[in-house]
């Protein structure tokens, strides 16, 4: 049997599968989604429901130990947006 591929949201803390939840990556020095979760560079990943509340209280600088621009969170916002339509 294969064994499925957990992730922590770094969030919550929270465990679960891969294919629930969304990477968010720092490739090329720009904080981006990664809704292929094959992009390279440094991931962060949270459960889809968490991630309005993360953007609402601005908290992915947390997970990269940086500061995130607004236009960096905006796009986000829309690439998340889409994905969940």
């Amino acid at each position: 049997m294969k064994a499925l591929s957990e992730r922590t949201s770094f969030y919550s803390h929270k465990k679960f599968p891969r294919k629930d939840g969304v990477r968010f990556v720092k490739c090329a020095g720009e904080l981006r989604l990664d809704p292929l979760k094959t992009l390279p560079g440094r991931g962060a990943y949270l459960r889809y429901e968490e991630v309005p509340l993360v953007l609402k209280a601005h908290l992915l600088s947390r997970a990269f130990h940086q500061s995130v621009s607004p236009l960096e969170e905006e796009n986000i916002k829309k690439a998340y947006e889409s994905l969940t339509k």
